[in-house]
């Protein structure tokens, strides 16, 4: 994966990823359906402070680190 981040960060490349929430529903059938969809029903999960209400969010939230902690933080 880093090797074609780093293609597109050194070509100066659009970097676009699909955060899909349903795939969690697939892994986990514990899952909380509800945290899948932005309907605002769901109950917010904690994450060492940070509340979550749907899976988009927390997806988004761990792609935006791993590309800045890996020098990527240009494709942004």
């Amino acid at each position: 994966m880093l090797a074609i981040v780093k293609f597109y960060s050194d070509n100066g490349l659009p970097f676009t990823v699909n955060i899909y929430p349903f795939i969690s529903l697939y892994i986990d059938a514990s899952f909380p359906v509800e945290y899948t969809f932005f309907d605002g029903n769901s109950s917010p999960i904690d994450d060492g402070g940070t509340s979550y209400y749907n899976m988009f969010d927390a997806n988004h939230d761990t792609l935006v680190p791993a590309l800045q902690k890996n020098g990527f933080g240009n494709l942004l």
